[in-house]
């Protein structure tokens, strides 16, 4: 990624870009993979006075020390304009002028706002000009059912061709992919991919009311995992077409095989509804329905204010061994993160890591039954293992990683 870059974000404001995003850029451009670059920060109302130097002390803090002396080269680049879905032609100039000052450059437009924003923005950004040429970078959920997934990807498709589309979650750009993708299913009893979080909301309530758990993570990031394990090997465009195929044979959820629930104390959370039933935590079982790995169930689960905070997958055998993948410590010592090498893949044209229409639409499939089921969540208390219905959900060893 050595073009010039003209990366405008919507969400800069937010956490992810602080935390995450920011620093991704910091190590490409460490490691001599980010070029002249000007980030555009965009959103309906301008930061505070402090804003960048706020973002020079996260990426300073959240950078290992080598990397240290490109905070200021990237950090030095970011400016912010006002936008709105009514009203982007401030933007659009910022863009032009960046983008003459730069010269023959890639325009990337990353979209880290609520879904139920997505489309609008997407209509300003067909009307202003600046989707022409760009890639458009959406953040999970992709939607927030079947039909708005549909509505979604239809805005997209009315600005940009879908090869200009990344979907993207950051679990696809582990270091540990390699390694999921290698598995097989011979002498396999189980597959356990397990994500639990010590962490609360975060100050991301508005966020979780309209989302819940299932939304934010099973039907993103658990299932993807799911998807690189049961596919079969593959690169590019055939490696995603391959997890297609993983995701048509998944069967829709069961009552049966699904346990949600809300951690105590969640309904006092600022923000928060009184009377709020959005889970905090899922579990339940993905089935395939056909191909090598049918018949082996993967048992998920993943929650808030959890007992650990770790991402793991167990691969059981009928032998009674166990294979752990830790998903984290995979990232031990690269020098690039999974944001990083997923930004790097956008510069460079290559979608094989993230996800495609119709893998979301057809997750949207499996998960709708429950998403339809308006039962209450079961209470758990803070830094449990969450409800105990969702113990029997794995076979007879129980969950690898509470036994730890």
């Amino acid at each position: 990624m050595t073009r010039p870059l003209v990366l405008v974000m919507f969400g800069a404001t937010g956490d992810l870009f602080s935390r995450k995003l920011l620093p991704s850029l910091v190590r490409l451009h460490a490691q001599g993979r980010l070029g002249d670059v000007r980030v555009i920060g965009t959103g309906r109302h301008a930061p505070d006075d402090g804003w960048v130097d706020d973002l020079r002390e996260a990426a300073a803090d959240a950078v290992p020390d080598e990397a240290k002396d490109s905070v200021d080269p990237v950090v030095d680049r970011i400016s912010f304009v006002v936008s709105s879905a009514d009203d982007g032609e401030d933007l659009a100039r910022e863009v032009a002028d960046a983008e003459e000052e730069l010269g023959d450059v890639d325009r990337l437009i990353y979209l880290s706002v609520p879904p139920t924003a997505m489309v609008d923005l997407l209509a300003m950004l067909g009307d202003t000009g600046l989707a022409d040429g760009a890639r458009i970078v959406v953040e999970k959920p992709y939607g927030l059912d079947a039909a708005s997934g549909r509505s979604l990807d239809a805005a997209l498709h009315g600005v940009v061709d879908e090869d200009r589309v990344y979907r993207i979650d950051h679990f696809l750009g582990s270091a540990a992919i390699a390694d999921l993708a290698a598995l097989t299913p011979d002498g396999v009893q189980e597959v356990q991919v397990d994500v639990p979080e010590t962490l609360g909301l975060e100050g991301r309530a508005g966020f979780y009311e309209s989302t819940g758990c299932l939304r934010d993570m099973v039907v993103t990031h658990l299932a993807q995992l799911v998807g690189v394990i049961a596919a079969e090997d593959a690169e590019g465009e055939a490696w995603r077409d391959a997890r297609a195929e993983v995701f048509e044979a998944m069967a829709a959820l069961k009552d049966d095989d699904t346990v949600l629930g809300q951690y105590v104390g969640y309904r006092d959370e600022d923000d928060v509804d009184d009377g709020s039933t959005v889970e905090t935590y899922a579990a339940t079982i993905l089935h395939l329905q056909d191909g090598p790995w049918s018949g082996i169930p993967f048992v998920v689960r993943t929650g808030k204010n959890l007992a650990v905070n770790r991402s793991v997958v167990t691969v059981l055998g009928l032998d009674g061994s166990e294979r752990v993948i830790d998903v984290d410590a995979a990232e031990e010592g690269e020098a690039l993160d999974p944001y990083a090498r997923l930004l790097a893949a956008v510069a460079a044209g290559d979608a094989s890591r993230f996800v495609r229409g119709d893998h979301a639409e057809q997750l949207w499939r499996v998960v709708g039954p429950v998403l339809d089921d308006d039962r209450p969540p079961v209470p758990y208390e803070p830094g449990s293992w969450g409800p105990a219905e969702a113990d029997e959900l794995p076979g007879a060893a129980g969950w690898s990683l509470a036994r730890d």
